[in-house]
């Protein structure tokens, strides 16, 4: 069991529910994305919903639509395809197709996830050609802990867009350009952690070492918290903490030699106070206005620059190390001040997200997407559940 927004292990009641098998109705959506840049005889995608031409004329906007899947019910997953049309008369390269859910009718838009691998840069549509899409599919995951009869005949839409395209680079990344209020996550204090991290494949043909970057979910408040619903936090109230970034080697899933390492002390943001926009099942937690998603944590992106003169191999092991009150590298006691405190230590509520987003990871590739890495070695998820579905969130940029 992961930490989602709705539950942590450790301190989750798991409770019967009734369960309705009542289904949310899918939405068909379209998208139109226009073009721009002419280049190698084809037209390059340069974003979203706004871009130019450099050539004599704008191109027209590329026309994203996806077939109606019908109903799905908790438990359910159903497979998304659709098609991509290009009506200008030169050919388009796109970059890759990104879903996005924009709303879930009466239900959590938490309560679905969207997965799986599409088009991706490079694709080239023809001039007045259309292509067909499909390897995307969405889950309604079936809670164990409540009831989902708000999403009883609901309307689930879902947003296309394409990223710009951009030339193959070198590196790994599992993180998204465009992120969600929150993500699940894992944290040292929950999970007796003191390293965490994943085994993954380098993209390109760059290895120098440049930097390395890892996504946090920072679920403390300055005084209550997300499991007493209370939580209260103080305007630009941070707390710091120090933290190591590893690269090793690859030693068939056992760290080899320390290529390289850097650490660095932390300001992380405390998350947001309990919102009035969150009520019922969300009682307590902030709201993310960009998305209207109401969630426990924050999300926060820490990035370490390295040093020069590190080349890594084509399949390495990234890390993240940090301190809590009982675990980490150097567990720092029960004597600090904040111990003792209603927020207790933000450090014991800081974790590391993980989750698969649609086409990741976008450079590179995770060698196993049923382990991660955890204390000095590959392991299957907490209870032996598998990890598919929830990859670490880092970057390693090379050159």
């Amino acid at each position: 069991m992961l930490l989602k927004e709705s539950k942590r292990k450790k301190l989750v009641h798991v409770q019967e529910v009734k369960k309705s098998r009542k289904k949310a109705v899918v939405a068909a959506s379209i998208a139109l994305v226009l073009v721009g840049g002419a280049a190698f005889a084809y037209w390059v995608m340069r974003g979203d919903g706004i871009g130019s031409a450099s050539t004599k004329a704008d191109g027209q906007a590329l026309v994203i639509t996806q077939d109606t899947p019908g109903a799905i019910a908790p438990g359910d997953t159903i497979g998304l395809n659709g098609t991509i049309r290009n009506p200008n008369s030169t050919s388009v390269k796109l970059g890759t197709l990104v879903p996005r859910i924009t709303s879930a009718g009466g239900s959590k838009i938490a309560d679905f996830k969207l997965a799986g691998k599409s088009i991706t840069d490079a694709t080239i549509i023809p001039g007045n050609k259309t292509i067909l899409w499909s390897g995307l599919t969405l889950q309604y995951v079936d809670s164990t802990t409540e009831a989902q009869n708000d999403g009883m005949n609901a309307t689930v839409s879902i947003a296309y867009s394409l990223s710009p395209y951009a030339a193959p680079a070198s590196g790994y990344n599992a993180i998204p350009a465009i992120l969600p209020g929150n993500v699940p996550s894992v944290g040292n204090e929950a999970y007796a952690y003191t390293e965490f991290g994943d085994k993954v494949g380098l993209g390109g043909t760059g290895r120098d070492l440049q930097s390395m970057s890892v996504l946090f979910s920072s679920w403390g408040c300055t005084s209550g918290g997300w499991t007493t619903k209370d939580c209260v936090t103080t305007a630009n109230a941070t707390f710091n903490v120090p933290l190591t970034f590893t690269v090793y080697s690859d030693n068939d899933g056992a760290p080899g030699a320390k290529l390289a390492e850097q650490s660095k002390t932390v300001a992380f943001d405390y998350r947001p106070s309990a919102s009035s926009n969150c009520i019922g099942d969300d009682l307590g937690k902030w709201h993310n206005a960009s998305d209207n998603s109401c969630n426990n944590g924050k999300i926060q992106i820490v990035k370490m620059d390295f040093p020069a003169g590190v080349t890594l191999p084509e399949n390495v092991i990234w890390t993240v190390k940090y301190n809590t009150t009982h675990y980490g590298p150097s567990p720092i006691g029960q004597a600090a001040t904040c111990y003792t405190t209603t927020g207790g230590c933000g450090y014991d509520s800081l974790n590391v997200g993980v989750e698969s987003f649609p086409n990741a990871p976008f450079t590179g590739t995770d060698l196993d997407e049923n382990q991660v890495f955890v204390n000095g070695a590959m392991q299957t998820g907490p209870a032996n559940d598998l990890w598919t579905g929830y990859r670490p969130l880092a970057s390693i940029v090379t050159k």
